[in-house]
């Protein structure tokens, strides 16, 4: 008996020390369970992902995507958007673009739609860059254009060896010719004389044009408008009195003692006065040259 008591108890012993019976833990009461969630910190589902893989999720982009057919939308330092415009083509094998940046989506639109309207309607616009300047289209209408006048020739010499002279006729723009008028009458120049010289480079931009020089002659026409409205250019004044017997006899005495004159301009001006008849019926009267000729003098 005492045997088995002892071995009973060896085997109690033995099962003791595996740790066989554990007692198992209390059930968490609603105090209790309140404290576990307290110090317990749920981390956030990238942070989980991140602890997972061992690196950074990717940044996920919770705008709504921007999307506008030819336009991109930029975002400056500061929150700013802008919207740049770009009508792709390839044209005779070349690829050809249209870009303009707008601070305005609704800007940006408009001229989108207008763009593609006109190359749907005249293809796509091709600007050809030719190394020809407004100095050698004015050397061109000097060589193989009629004779001009005295005056038309010292505009079109002094333009000619002016900056502007340089300028490339292929890629001219009104805001180039609106500012050369300017330069013009900052001087002494009247809005007359302005327009003088304006008058002779317009006639010699639209006479090359005709002759198959690359202009863009509605540049021209819409400059010439546009500062004749805002009075840069002016007619010259009507005079609104004759000369006096004096003046009329200086000017006709300086002209008498002029010894390069050929042509008895003091007798045919006293003629004219006289007769009242015209520059072409005097000439036809005499062995003059024509009137054609006597302008030019």
């Amino acid at each position: 008996m005492t045997s088995n008591k002892n071995s009973s108890m060896d085997v109690l012993a033995e099962i003791t020390a595996q740790n066989v019976f554990r007692p198992s833990p209390p059930l968490p009461t609603p105090a209790t369970a309140a404290r576990i969630s307290a110090n317990t910190t749920t981390l956030p589902p990238t942070e989980v992902e991140e602890k997972k893989t061992g690196r950074k999720p990717r940044k996920r982009d919770t705008e709504k995507k921007f999307k506008e057919r030819n336009i991109t939308r930029f975002e400056d330092k500061n929150g700013d958007f802008s919207y740049r415009v770009q009508i792709r083509k390839r044209v005779d094998g070349n690829q050809k673009s249209l870009t303009k940046t707008f601070r305005y989506l609704s800007n940006a639109k408009s001229w989108r739609n207008e763009q593609l309207k006109d190359i749907e309607a005249n293809g796509f616009p091709i600007q050809i860059v030719t190394e020809t300047t407004i100095s050698d289209v004015i050397d061109d209408r000097l060589d193989r254009g009629k004779t001009l006048g005295r005056s038309a020739l010292q505009v079109l010499n002094s333009i000619k060896a002016d900056e502007f002279g340089k300028t490339k006729v292929s890629t001219l723009t009104q805001q180039e010719l609106y500012d050369y008028a300017d330069l013009l009458a900052s001087g002494e120049r009247t809005p007359q004389t302005v327009a003088g010289y304006m008058t002779h480079l317009a006639r010699t931009l639209n006479w090359a044009k005709d002759r198959g020089a690359l202009i863009p002659i509605e540049v021209v026409n819409l400059a010439m408008r546009t500062l004749w409205e805002d009075e840069v250019l002016a007619r010259s004044e009507e005079r609104e009195r004759r000369p006096e017997l004096c003046e009329l006899n200086k000017i006709l005495t300086a002209i008498s003692e002029n010894t390069r004159q050929k042509i008895p301009v003091a007798i045919l001006v006293v003629f004219a006065i006289y007769s009242a008849r015209r520059l072409s019926e005097i000439c036809s009267l005499s062995d003059l040259p024509p009137a054609k000729s006597l302008t030019m003098v």
